[in-house]
């Protein structure tokens, strides 16, 4: 049985949680089952592990090294031209969109798994089987913070009723996208995130030469980072010594300014 993978969760992130998802599941398939990704190269951290190409390094390679605006429209024309693209032939080609299309078109594969919910494959795909994954339904139940016409609920709306079957990483999903889509439980199965079993060693060159409290993950919507942040403050005036430490981006300065209050 051979799996194909497209690009859109490795194109969306650098590193998170679906791409991590998906870079875990294409890596550990049973050896039995032929996994393919339609990935040219990629920013994604995960993927970097795996040995993907470093974004930009097609350009980079592409007929000499120094950036000349001759090479640009060639590199334009050479790779829009060959994933036959040719209304964008004006146009910064989405290299790993192309290939995601051409292999699509090519049929080689027993199922088809997208990594988010871009329709753009419907109108290729033709018979083919494909799964899909739901990991949350965070956009249409928070709707405080996404409008009823988020790309992603629209999306959703159009790629979820085709799959052949769905698969949620929770019961409570589950219940969620069959309560909101009006899905037939039979339609889904849960299946639950796995962990890697390599035991982990901890990078004693990152250790932090301080206390601190640790906020991981996005810092915007649902995730509560403003009231984190106000919370913390009183703590960090009772104790100087400690600072507060973020994964991902860092501190633009609206998100600065709730430490100084």
């Amino acid at each position: 049985m051979k799996v194909l993978y497209d690009s859109q969760a490795f194109d969306m992130q650098t590193h998170g949680g679906v791409s991590r998802c998906f870079a875990e599941l294409y890596s550990h398939l049973p050896q039995d089952i032929e996994a393919s990704l339609s990935v040219m190269e990629s920013a994604n951290v995960y993927l970097k592990t795996l040995g993907s190409k470093p974004d930009g390094e097609l350009y980079h390679n592409f007929l000499w090294k120094k950036d000349t605006a001759i090479k640009k429209m060639l590199y334009k024309f050479y790779y829009n031209a060959k994933f036959g693209e040719y209304s964008r032939l004006d146009r910064t080609p989405r290299i790993n969109r192309y290939k995601s299309v051409c292999d699509i078109k090519s049929k080689d594969f027993d199922l088809f798994h997208p990594t988010f919910f871009d329709p753009y494959f419907l109108k290729y795909i033709g018979s083919k089987p494909y799964v899909v994954t739901v990991h949350d339904m965070i956009p249409e139940q928070y709707n405080q913070y996404y409008d009823h016409n988020d790309y992603q609920i629209l999306q959703k709306h159009l790629v979820i009723p085709k799959a052949n079957h769905i698969i949620a990483v929770s019961q409570q999903t589950k219940r969620d996208l069959c309560r909101i889509m009006n899905i037939k439980e039979e339609q889904v199965s849960v299946v639950y995130h796995g962990a890697d079993e390599t035991p982990y060693t901890p990078n004693e060159n990152n250790r932090h030469p301080f206390e601190y409290i640790l906020f991981v993950g996005e810092r915007h919507f649902y995730k509560n980072f403003d009231f984190f942040a106000k919370q913390c403050v009183p703590i960090l005036k009772r104790h100087k010594e400690l600072k507060v430490v973020c994964t991902g981006k860092p501190f633009n300065e609206t998100e600065k300014s709730m430490f100084k209050s």
